[in-house]
């Protein structure tokens, strides 16, 4: 099926010039509209006229789908999305796969079916193959958070690897040998590369977490409490734990408190997002920072390019953003 994109691209002008030709706005020059109107006519495209519709009140319409909406690192981010297409003039459909292969193809299909212009996109897996069927279809797509290395569909993620090994340094400058971490799913490539660079910085300084202190989770806050009971009961008890959602850690802090392990005196815990979540419970979490609010700038900056030049091609394909830690009041040094 031909697209709004494939036009663009044959008559040499940007998809929102198609837009305003297909809309019948007089704000086109007359051999412009006819270079659009021979490319609609020889592609056979024809617009959908619900998304038209949509169009005409809100610009190029962008479709956000992401694991699990309620989750705050993802409520995190439909903020800042809706913020930057807002900026943009852009109209946005926000779906939730639910963390389910078959919802997230379900949305992806509707999504196309209702013409959007583009998509950015939050991989249940690393099993997901979608991006380069939205490609296929020639719709611009950025991947964000759960990135993709591929050669032509741009990704933005954190740098994961990198703030494993963050946290790894600052446990070790602290003084903390005895040490524990709760994972997402390992089906989740960021969450290897996490694990990877938390765990061979540790290595480094002769430090080895066993498999009893080594816990894969959910990134939810039920996976953190049933973690935190299971980490009461290992021996010896970690002085520091990291996980890698702050959700999971609330539910390890909780679990500690009740059972009349202090935090931080006793132990130490560590989470990652910096949701606001983060600085409403006691004690105040310490994490690290993902500066959602650069992902989503990044992300619309690369869409609003595409749509205006259908042969833009990004710098990068694969965006690594550096994370930082925010000190508050969960971790302390033993040293």
């Amino acid at each position: 099926m031909p697209s709004i994109r494939d036009v663009a691209r044959i008559a040499g002008v940007s998809i929102s010039t198609v837009s305003r030709v297909v809309s019948g706005s007089a704000n086109v020059e007359a051999g412009t509209r006819a270079r659009v109107v021979e490319a609609i006519n020889t592609t056979g495209y024809r617009p959908n006229l619900n998304a038209r519709s949509l169009r005409s009140r809100s610009g190029q319409l962008v479709g956000l789908a992401l694991p699990k909406i309620v989750h705050d690192t993802f409520a995190t981010i439909i903020h800042y999305a809706e913020i930057e297409a807002n900026k943009m003039g852009y109209g946005l459909i926000i779906g939730n796969t639910r963390d389910d292969p078959d919802r997230e193809r379900e949305f992806i299909q509707d999504l196309l079916a209702r013409h959007v212009d583009a998509i950015i996109f939050s991989r249940v897996s690393d099993a997901s193959h979608l991006p380069d069927r939205i490609q296929e279809r020639g719709l611009p797509i950025v991947v964000i958070d759960r990135g993709i290395e591929h050669e032509t569909i741009p990704s933005i993620e954190t740098d994961n690897a990198g703030a494993g090994s963050l946290v790894a340094r600052m446990f070790i400058k602290g003084g903390h040998r005895v040490i524990a971490t709760v994972t997402g799913p390992q089906n989740v490539k960021l969450v290897r590369e996490r694990d990877r660079g938390f765990r061979s910085t540790l290595e480094e300084a002769g430090i080895e977490i066993p498999d009893t202190h080594h816990i894969e989770s959910d990134f939810e806050y039920d996976g953190g409490v049933a973690a935190g009971r299971r980490l009461l009961d290992v021996k010896p008890r970690p002085t520091a734990i990291w996980s890698q959602s702050d959700m999971m850690a609330v539910g390890i802090i909780k679990v500690f408190l009740e059972a009349g392990v202090r935090v931080p005196e006793d132990v130490s815990v560590v989470g990652m997002d910096n949701v606001p979540t983060a600085r409403m419970i006691t004690p105040m979490l310490t994490t690290v920072d993902q500066c959602f609010e650069e992902f989503c700038r990044r992300a619309f900056t690369i869409i609003h390019a595409q749509l205006e030049n259908p042969d833009y091609k990004p710098p990068e394909t694969l965006v690594q953003i550096p994370a930082s830690i925010v000190i508050r009041e969960s971790y302390r040094n033993l040293s």
